[in-house]
């Protein structure tokens, strides 16, 4: 894929202006979740250009990214290593539901704003789970796509992009009774996501140990942007 192709790499047009501010305080709350993690074997799972792992990389043992080479994003994520020195870092290609890596290897597995784009969630985490160690962290963030918030997003990416991707019943389903069953799943997007799935999915091998709203960690679902989820794997 041509780097010319894009106006701007993935990072910095997610971040840019007042539209960015949820990617910009995201990147700060996962700084602050992951700052005690260190010394770990890890591996980011959508990795894009390392945008979100900027402040974790330089505390692990060994990092790995992984991507599909979603917008050129490998390229721009060997620049960033290069630029900033991350010596302990190695970037492979890879979706997500077919990792190339041995089971029980990773301490801590992270996968940003990923989950929602893939093509089998069940089987992605089923390869999570087969990647990662007994007693290993994993550190996941996802959009809330339900409640007052999907209004307000819609209303964005119609004004923004043009976008219309839900029928009424499907607005009053998910916005009012946050309700996604009624919600017509299309692949790789955000539209009829639900965090609350992944959860399901995860266990019982996985327990979550913390949930944090983002961008205000304060605010209920149904007025939050996203959420970052911490999970210990155990036996």
């Amino acid at each position: 894929m041509s780097p010319s192709k894009f106006k701007y790499d993935y990072s910095t047009r997610i971040t840019k202006g007042i539209i960015g501010f949820p990617h910009r305080k995201r990147l700060i709350d996962i700084s602050k979740s992951c700052s005690n993690f260190v010394g770990f074997y890890a591996i980011d799972i959508g990795c894009s250009d390392l945008f979100f792992d900027q402040n974790i990389i330089p505390n692990q043992k060994t990092f790995v990214g992984c991507d599909a080479n979603w917008e050129d994003s490998l390229r721009l994520a060997r620049e960033n290593i290069t630029k900033y020195n991350w010596n302990n870092t190695h970037i492979i290609k890879s979706v997500v539901e077919f990792l190339p890596f041995i089971d029980n290897f990773f301490d801590l597995v992270l996968c940003f704003e990923t989950l929602e784009h893939v093509d089998d969630e069940v089987a992605a985490i089923k390869e999570i789970k087969r990647i990662s160690k007994d007693g290993s962290l994993l550190v996941i963030s996802a959009p809330i796509e339900f409640g007052f918030i999907l209004f307000f997003k819609q209303l964005l990416r119609w004004l923004v992009y043009g976008s219309k991707q839900y029928s009424l019943k499907e607005l009053f389903c998910a916005v009012i009774l946050c309700d996604l069953k009624s919600v017509n799943r299309v692949k790789y997007s955000h539209k009829g996501y639900d965090y609350r799935n992944t959860i399901t999915f995860l266990s019982p091998e996985y327990t979550l140990i913390n949930k944090i709203n983002t961008p205000f960690k304060y605010l209920p679902n149904f007025l939050s942007y996203g959420t970052i989820l911490i999970f210990r794997k155990f036996k």
